[in-house]
């Protein structure tokens, strides 16, 4: 069993121009940014553990990056 749960602040980022197919096809190019301020996982680096027995991870994360005023949690 794995976990992996990142919070934070999330916006959609916006190509320069659109991807395409060999044959000229545009790609789904919907990205989404997240600037995590915290994660949380269990079991991601560990595949012996039984799941009862596993114990989460959880860290914080310092902001690198401010986030878009507009996307700020209320």
């Amino acid at each position: 069993m794995r976990c992996l749960e990142i919070r934070g602040i999330a916006e959609q980022a916006v190509p320069a121009d659109v991807p395409r197919e060999p044959d000229g096809e545009p790609l789904d190019a919907a990205i989404i940014r997240v600037y995590p301020r915290r994660v949380i996982s269990f079991g991601i680096d560990d595949q012996v553990t039984e799941p009862h027995q596993l114990v989460a991870h959880v860290r914080n994360v310092a902001v690198a990056q401010p986030a878009p005023q507009q996307l700020l949690p209320r």
